[in-house]
């Protein structure tokens, strides 16, 4: 089943840390989407649940040298429309 969860990562500064996020997460094995929102510090991964877990992904954030935490969706940066669907900043931005 695919799902996302939503990071909270305090240590992104810059690009090339989105950048980082994504080469190290995205080489995880079910992982199928990572969207960094570096002025919001969230990692929003979209991943098959059956092949990845929350655990995995916060660890191999660590190991990049972004600790993170799990958000619930109410610390979700929502953008503007807030709506069930729509993409929040964090997956519009780069």
């Amino acid at each position: 089943m695919t799902t996302f969860t939503t990071f909270l990562a305090p240590d992104i500064e810059y690009g090339g840390g989105a950048n980082a996020i994504k080469k190290a997460v995205g080489a995880l094995t079910g992982v199928s989407g990572v969207d960094v929102n570096v002025d919001g510090k969230q990692v929003r991964v979209t991943y098959d649940a059956s092949t990845a877990s929350p655990e995995t992904l916060a660890a191999t954030l660590d190991r990049a040298g972004f600790p993170a935490t799990l958000t619930t969706d109410s610390d979700m940066d929502t953008g503007t429309s807030g709506q069930a669907g729509s993409p929040c900043s964090c997956c519009t931005s780069a």
